[in-house]
């Protein structure tokens, strides 16, 4: 019982199988384990005390021939495996596509060249009729300086943020005028403060006005080339100072007025001022007279900012200036774009040789896992070759202690394993010298369609140059 049980426990503590556990590509099947299994020590002694096989017998009993047979087995085994191995790294290497680099690199030119030239043609065709607007405006502005005597740029807001600066300034006078004239006219109006403050809107409204026209007008007039135009401009800037003084005055009294005869204002307010300009005026009254000139002078002078000095030479500067920045941001558009498809064609151009020196350095792991494999199914050939004599061995040596006859003469020969042709698979492409062949193309292609890239570039921006050989004077 306690045989058996020990006899368990031995068994128990043995492999499954009949292979070493290794890191071998290939199994090595383990000589102990076969041997057993073969029943090679008992067919030896139980053959040889029979004397068998005779010592005349040429060929391998049928122990021998077992032997054989499962050796041939793992051969076989041996062969299926390098062949699924080498039609798995032939399809590796089959998808790497190496043709296809050349043809994508030249695919991705000729794409960047088509985009760059057709941005060019877009662009001309869309630049063309804005530089006719420029020159137009160009030409108008500088028929307008010859006609004028005008040798200096025109000053006037040119930007959003200067002109919005005047419009705030105006709008800020108008306010403090409307509350601080509306507090004075809420003290004689029989609707208070709001009353006081519709009156001033009204009268503010009225002072900035004329402030404003004035300066827009009347000082831009006076410096005018023509008499004619400069006698306009006087007369403007005196029919400012009158009316502004007039209206200034009616509010002064008008607010003086309520203090008087409440219903009837404005008569009242005629009446003082036919009286004397500031008869009847009290310091209130006369306050009201010295904000709205001075609201009306900052009128005048924000006016006179909007626009050129001289009448009339801002509306042609400023003209030319829209249309030559319209023109100029177009070019910058088309320049953008032009960039954008010129810089897309070279990054998948680019991309594509990367991508193929990438590849390159797969399929040389590849072709080293393939000499790896090769090597190792070799050394696997031999090592069965060697497994099978040293199984031989076993047999006959058992057989040779348990006869007394002569063993057969090729007892004595060590047997040989049957190589012949390594299993057929599909053909291995791209060899490394083929790879390295196809890496020398794509890179000499890389740099000819680089130079075909630059060129049509060069081309777009000699055609975007000849726009800008403008057939006026350049303006500031």
């Amino acid at each position: 019982m306690l045989d058996r049980i020990g006899a368990f426990l031995g068994r128990t503590g043995e492999s499954s199988h009949a292979y070493d556990v290794s890191t071998e590509t290939f199994v090595q099947p383990r000589l102990d384990r076969l041997a057993t299994d073969l029943h090679l020590e008992r067919d030896g002694l139980s053959r040889g005390a029979d004397e068998e096989p005779s010592n005349e017998r040429t060929e391998f009993d049928l122990v021998e021939t077992r032997i054989v047979d499962r050796i041939e087995r793992e051969r076989a085994n041996a062969d299926n495996q390098f062949r699924d191995m080498m039609n798995t790294y032939r399809d590796r290497i089959f998808d790497l596509e190496f043709d296809t680099k050349v043809s994508q690199i030249r695919s991705a030119a000729d794409i960047g060249v088509a985009a760059i030239e057709g941005e060019a043609a877009k662009g001309v065709d869309r630049l063309n009729p804005l530089r006719r607007d420029m020159l137009e405006a160009e030409r108008h502005l500088t028929t307008f300086r010859q006609k004028h005597g005008i040798d200096r740029p025109a000053d006037y807001p040119r930007t959003s943020g200067q002109r919005w600066f005047l419009y705030g300034v105006l709008f800020v006078v108008l306010i403090v005028e409307m509350l601080l004239n509306g507090v004075f006219f809420a003290e004689g109006s029989p609707l208070g403060l709001v009353g006081g403050w519709f009156q001033a809107a009204i009268f503010a409204a009225l002072n900035i006005g004329i402030g404003w026209g004035g300066g827009r007008v009347g000082t831009t007039l006076v410096w005018h080339r023509f008499v004619a135009l400069r006698i306009v401009g006087w007369a403007v800037l005196a029919s400012y100072v009158a009316a502004a003084t007039f209206l200034n005055l009616m509010v002064a009294h008008y607010r003086s007025a309520f203090s008087v005869d409440p219903e009837h204002p404005g008569a009242v307010a005629m009446r003082t001022i036919r009286d004397g300009a500031f008869s009847g005026l009290d310091a209130a009254s006369l306050t009201m007279f010295a904000l709205g000139g001075a609201f009306s002078i900052i009128a005048l002078v924000d006016g006179r900012r909007m626009g050129d000095p001289y009448f009339g030479y801002d509306r042609p500067s400023r003209a030319f200036d829209e249309r030559r920045q319209d023109y100029l941001d177009d070019r910058q558009d088309l320049l953008d774009a032009i960039r954008a498809a010129y810089e897309d064609a070279h990054d998948s151009m680019n991309s594509e040789h990367d991508d193929l020196t990438r590849r390159r350095s797969e399929s040389r792991s590849i072709h080293e896992a393939i000499a790896r494999t090769t090597r190792g199914y070799d050394a696997h050939l031999g090592f069965l070759e060697r497994l099978g004599n040293d199984l031989l061995g076993i047999y006959r040596e058992a057989n040779r202690r348990a006869r007394s006859t002569p063993v057969p003469a090729h007892f004595n020969r060590r047997w040989e394993m049957p190589r012949g042709a390594s299993p057929s698979y599909g053909e291995i492409r791209y060899s490394d010298e083929e790879v390295s062949r196809i890496t020398s193309e794509a890179k000499a292609e890389l740099d000819a369609q680089s130079d075909r890239l630059n060129e049509a570039h060069e081309r777009a921006m000699t055609r975007l140059r000849s726009l800008d050989d403008l057939e006026a004077s350049n303006v500031p």
